[in-house]
C-alpha cells in the first residue's frame, strides 16, 4: 500500500506562551496526520495512485508542550488550501498572540482558497495577485 509520502517544507515554527508549539509549511503529502475537527482533513486532488497531491497545499499544525518524560504529542494538524491541481499554496511563516490564536502568512496561486466572510480579497487574480493589485 502506498505512504502517501509526498515531499513536506517546515517553513515556520512558533511557541506559544504556555509551551505549545506550532509547525507550518507546505506538502505534496496525500496521507497528511489531519486531526477531526479541523478546516481541512484532506488535501486535494490526489494522483491516481493516492500517494500525492497535485500541487503543493499548506498545513498547520500544533503540539502539545514537550514535558521531560512524555515528549510531545500533536494536538492537531490540517492542511490548508486550493483544490485545483497544479496551483500551489504556500505557508511561509507563524506567529502566536497571547491568546494562543495563530496568524498564518503565505501566498496562493489558487483561485479556491478556503476564505472567510469579511476577508480583504476573497478572489485569486492572475498570477496570484489578489484582485486589487496591479498587474
Amino acid at each position: 500500500m502506498p505512504c502517501g509520502c509526498g515531499a513536506t517544507w517546515a517553513t515556520g515554527v512558533a511557541v506559544d506562551a504556555n509551551g505549545y508549539f506550532y509547525l507550518v509549511g507546505e506538502t505534496q503529502a496525500a496521507r497528511l496526520p489531519t486531526t477531526a475537527g479541523v478546516v481541512q482533513p484532506n488535501g486535494a486532488p490526489l494522483d491516481s495512485t493516492g500517494v500525492y497531491v497535485l500541487g503543493a497545499r499548506g498545513f498547520i499544525a500544533k503540539f502539545t508542550p514537550v514535558t521531560s518524560g512524555g515528549g510531545a504529542a500533536q494536538a492537531y494538524c490540517t492542511y490548508l488550501g486550493g483544490q485545483t491541481a497544479s496551483l500551489n499554496d504556500y505557508i511561509s511563516g507563524i506567529a502566536i498572540d497571547s491568546a494562543s490564536n495563530a496568524y498564518v502568512v503565505g501566498y496562493t496561486n489558487s483561485k479556491d482558497f478556503p476564505v472567510t466572510q469579511g476577508a480583504y480579497s476573497t478572489v485569486c487574480g492572475r498570477m496570484g495577485r489578489t484582485a486589487q493589485q496591479p498587474m
